[in-house]
């Protein structure tokens, strides 16, 4: 299902072809967003605006929604529920989780500061989908680890409240931090570390704040009116890696099986960093009150980064491949 709506923004006082047009499509949290940052920029109208959410877009729907159920490649399945929002990315028929729909951004940044231009030699997850008992697939906790040549990334999600006493409507965004970071990129250096835009010392102590860059809406549509690709920021490639390194390791978890705490700490090994993540991650869950022995233990994966496959594993690459419905049918490559 889809519906479709066109928002017309002010007169025209520039050459069609000088006029950026653009069409949004999703109007929730992220969409909302695209609406207003590229709506406010000069020289960009946007046209058109699509939603499944019939709430969002009743009048819309009311002409085009029995004439669209779209879903792209994935498998037409039953929809679980009449409004279809954030939630549609906790299905892996529709969706990869948080590790993957959050988790490009912050692996993209890590890898730009670490100088990563591929896959991690290999991979491994631990998480569940803990305390609800709903159509969701993929993990409300995980922690994933990519092991790279020098400087291991490291990723942790969680979906669920800090501790028990939070699992409730009105306090259930009180989320785990780390660091007082709740979502963002820390690197952990030797005399201290870096979070989000500030530097601190080992003790924690603020040392400096750093500026941001241009803003990317902004040069997006730059790129675009000059058709110079070097006026990107980053390259569209750049993308593509990003996500390929979350898929990696959203396979580990696909992959995995249920474990115990002893087992995970085996398999975890002597990384410090990463054994101290796994540690944290057992007290979370326990704080919550959830049995650390019912974590899903993923196999280490080794990555063969100049293929974009998993080595000798048949099971992870069919999972790689994706599923493609007709018409959404990608011919065959011979690698």
């Amino acid at each position: 299902m889809a519906t479709g709506a066109a928002l017309a923004v002010g007169p025209r006082v520039m050459g069609a072809n000088e006029e950026i047009r653009l069409a949004v499509i999703g109007c929730g949290v992220r969409g909302g967003t695209h609406i207003a940052e590229f709506g406010k920029l000069p020289g960009v109208r946007i046209v058109a605006v699509c939603d499944p959410d019939r709430v969002r877009l009743a009048a819309a729907a009311k002409t085009v929604a029995t004439k669209f159920i779209w879903c792209g490649p994935a498998r037409k399945e039953p929809i679980y529920r009449d409004k279809l929002q954030y939630d549609c990315s906790f299905t892996w028929n529709m969706g990869d989780g948080e590790s993957c729909n959050q988790g490009v951004h912050e692996i993209d940044i890590a890898r730009w500061m670490l100088g990563y231009t591929g896959l991690p030699r290999r991979t491994m997850s631990i998480g569940g989908r803990f305390v609800f008992n709903d159509a969701g697939e993929v993990p409300n906790t995980q922690i994933i680890y990519y092991d790279y040549p020098d400087v291991p990334i490291l990723y942790e999600i969680h979906n669920l409240p800090k501790a028990k006493e939070y699992m409730t409507p009105e306090k259930w965004n009180t989320l785990p931090d780390f660091k007082g970071g709740v979502t963002g990129v820390c690197v952990q250096c030797e005399g201290g570390y870096t979070l989000g835009t500030a530097a601190f010392d080992s003790t924690g102590k603020k040392l400096q704040s750093f500026a941001g860059n241009e803003d990317h809406f902004a040069n997006f549509i730059k790129a675009l009116r000059s058709g110079k690709r070097e006026d990107l920021n980053a390259e569209i490639a750049e993308g593509h890696v990003s996500t390929s390194i979350c898929h990696a390791g959203n396979l580990s978890y696909r992959l995995g099986q249920a474990a115990s705490l002893a087992e995970q700490r085996q398999q975890v090994g002597d990384t410090p960093c990463w054994r101290e993540m796994h540690e944290r991650y057992v007290k979370y869950l326990q704080d919550i009150e959830v049995d650390p022995n019912t974590s899903t233990l993923g196999p280490w994966l080794q990555c063969d980064a100049a293929r974009e496959c998993i080595q000798d594993n048949a099971k992870a690459n069919e999972l790689v491949r994706g599923n493609y419905r007709q018409p959404f049918t990608v011919p065959e490559i011979a690698l």
